[in-house]
């Protein structure tokens, strides 16, 4: 047994070490997972954030109730993995969750998601943005967005997200923010979500160099000829999806890093299957590989049956097989590496502004009735606020590996089928994969280091 990877955890430094009790029986923890891979064993707990590596027979062992010979298994059972099975495993988390929240680490660097635009240079069907209004964030709004960081965060580092419409299509607005985030002396880095389609090269110089841009996230909707029908670009003496894949490489070869979204629907499943033979085979020479992440899209109207939402299930786990199979899926444990909610809307230290400078809930949602407050204001609406953080927790949640990271069930507009079995099934084979992701990481580490020898 060794450990293979471990995230910083001060909750599991301030908890200290668990001392064997002789006389219990013992079980692994509800927060762990447990992934027979290759012969051998992949244990990750989900609170100490470690990653095991176990042999066949040790496996064998601690899947057993009780664990024969425990004491065997010491850094398990100082850290948790496996507990006596009178344990409450529910209380811990919840102990752990509340000490994680206070860790000064939790209010470092606080984020904003900037609207520049609700305008888009795309006309995708799908698009969550349908009915909204079209508006562009001016130069005045970008300067009281500029200012209302700096209040929010005098002296630290703070980290933007680009968000829209496609945010590209505003970059005044992003270079006015930037810029006078300089001369306040606010540090800074950005990300994006963006179709892609305007980052040329002297877009990626002007990006790294102003905005401090690390990494972005670009939709593929299928091959070149799905690709541009679903996009249905505004522009008509071009071929979209060229000028896209010629933006990834770049965008690669300048070290900005790259997720390439697929987004999974019952009419485009098998052109996916072509896209990801095509990206697996055009990324192959590149030492940088974009990470490829297959999202469902959302049913916003709930209309989708169980025998549909079993069937896109399945369709998912096929597309990250084939993901996985291209070696392009590089995201590893580091996404499960918090403790808390993940959702925005649950998150006091991340601002999501809109063009007009309206604070909000949640970026899928820039007007309307998630918007709680604006810039121009110390008014918030807290029924507004507050209610996105609620969470109800089920007899499910209880006994799930990932309830470190979720909380419960939130009261989230797209979630609605809620955490039902299909959504959990999902949501634990991702953390499977990305044990899965973890592991080859450090075997192609072990081998660099030996051809090193």
């Amino acid at each position: 047994m060794e450990i293979i990877a471990k995230h910083k955890n001060a909750v599991s430094a301030l908890f200290g070490d668990t001392k064997f009790v002789e006389s219990a029986e013992y079980r692994l923890a509800t927060f762990t997972s447990i992934v027979k891979y290759e012969g051998r064993y992949l244990l990750y707990n989900n609170l100490s954030k470690t990653l095991y590596l176990l042999t066949s027979n040790e496996g064998n062992a601690v899947k057993r109730i009780p664990i024969a010979e425990p004491a065997l298994f010491d850094a398990l059972i100082k850290d948790n993995t496996i507990v006596p099975i009178d344990f409450d495993d529910f209380s811990y988390i919840n102990s752990a969750k509340k000490i994680y929240d206070c860790l000064p680490s939790r209010i470092l660097r606080p984020n904003f998601v900037i609207f520049t635009t609700t305008k888009c240079n795309a006309r995708c069907p799908y698009c969550f943005e349908h009915g909204q209004r079209r508006i562009d964030m001016s130069e005045q709004t970008a300067k009281d967005v500029a200012r209302f960081i700096g209040e929010k965060a005098p002296q630290k580092a703070v980290t933007i997200k680009w968000f829209g419409g496609e945010p590209l299509y505003n970059m005044a607005a992003m270079d006015v923010i930037c810029t006078e985030l300089q001369k306040r002396g606010i540090a800074y880095t950005s990300k994006a979500t963006t179709n892609g389609y305007l980052f040329d090269k002297n877009v990626i110089d002007h990006a790294i160099n102003v905005w401090h841009l690390k990494s972005v996230v670009i939709t593929l909707d299928g091959t070149r000829e799905v690709y541009n029908q679903v996009k249905n670009y505004i522009y008509d003496d071009s071929d979209p999806f060229e000028v896209v894949i010629n933006n990834i490489d770049n965008l690669l070869l300048s070290d900005i890093n790259v997720s390439i979204r697929i987004n999974v629907g019952f009419d485009n499943f098998e052109n996916l299957k072509e896209l990801l033979s095509f990206l697996n085979e055009h990324f192959d020479p590149f030492s940088k590989k974009p990470n490829i992440v297959p999202i469902a899209l959302y049913d916003l109207e709930g209309s989708q049956t169980p025998e549909e939402r079993e069937k896109l299930s399945a369709m998912i786990a096929e597309i990250e097989d084939l993901t996985e199979r291209s070696a392009n899926k590089i995201t590893g444990l580091s996404w499960f590496s918090a403790l808390g909610n993940r959702c925005l809307a649950e998150d006091d230290n991340t601002y999501l502004i809109s063009p007009i400078g309206e604070l909000g809930t949640c970026e899928h949602f820039s007007e309307g009735e998630m918007m709680y407050g604006s810039i121009y204001s110390d008014k918030e609406n807290l029924e507004i606020k507050n209610y996105y953080k609620q969470r109800t927790i089920t007899e499910r949640c209880k006994t799930c590996a990932l309830f470190p990271n979720c909380g419960g069930v939130a009261k989230c507009p797209t979630m609605t089928h809620g955490c039902d079995e299909i959504q959990q099934r999902i949501r634990l084979k991702a953390l499977s994969d990305a044990m899965i992701v973890q592991y080859k990481k450090y075997l192609k580490k072990q081998a660099e280091a030996q051809e090193n020898k």
